[in-house]
């Protein structure tokens, strides 16, 4: 079985499912993949929507898979010194008849000097269902570009100590990097995955909902 569901009695359109990590059973690792799994419903396609999140989870493992593989004789005997884990889990920001926000974290420790930390989002516009990106929802009309968008909300909403550092990752190189969530009261960008570990603090920026306009 790819997965199994972690609660059956589970009666909204929402269950959460377990995914298998499944690598050499001598790497010693305490892990928890959960993803959100949506069943038959008549706000949207549950079969288009479940394959873009089951991929992402797949993903997820699948570095893993690759990491823990490339020096596996090192992987095993560092995890008996420190057991290894990983902690994937969601959280959805927002399910309403326009659109679905979804927000998985990863976090993880595999023998370096420090845990890791990371943050994936998948954002849908429904009746159609389509998966939307950054440049897809946010209308930046008043702005000359999104890059000009996205300047001035750090300089409004990020911690003095942090705005030079997001500001680095404005370019237009990185947006497509961005990952996003909202709920009905904040419009929240990701800048967490660019980050070095030494400022992952400063790699979530809120922005009140009520000062984003968005296209679709």
């Amino acid at each position: 079985m790819f997965f199994e569901l972690k609660d059956n009695n589970e009666t909204s359109i929402v269950k959460t499912i377990q995914l298998p990590l499944e690598i050499n059973k001598d790497i010693k690792i305490e892990n928890t993949i959960e993803i959100p799994f949506f069943i038959e419903n008549k706000k949207f396609n549950n079969d288009f929507v479940n394959a873009f999140v089951q991929q992402l989870g797949y993903s997820i493992i699948s570095n893993i898979r690759v990491f823990v593989n490339e020096d596996e004789n090192y992987s095993i005997s560092r995890s008996n010194e420190n057991e290894f884990y990983l902690d994937v889990n969601y959280t959805i920001e927002t399910l309403n008849d326009n659109f679905l926000s979804i927000v998985i974290t990863e976090s993880d420790y595999f023998g370096s000097a420090h845990p890791n930390y990371y943050v994936y989002s998948i954002n849908f516009a429904l009746q159609p269902e389509r998966k939307i990106s950054l440049f897809e929802i946010i209308d930046h009309s008043d702005y000359e570009n999104i890059e000009f968008f996205l300047i001035a909300m750090i300089n409004q909403y990020s911690d003095t100590e942090c705005a030079s550092i997001l500001l680095e990752f404005c370019k237009y190189e990185y947006l497509h990097d961005l990952g996003f969530s909202f709920n009905s009261e904040i419009f929240t960008i990701y800048f967490i995955n660019l980050l070095p570990h030494v400022a992952k603090g400063c790699g979530i920026l809120n922005i009140p909902i009520d000062k984003i306009k968005l296209k679709v």
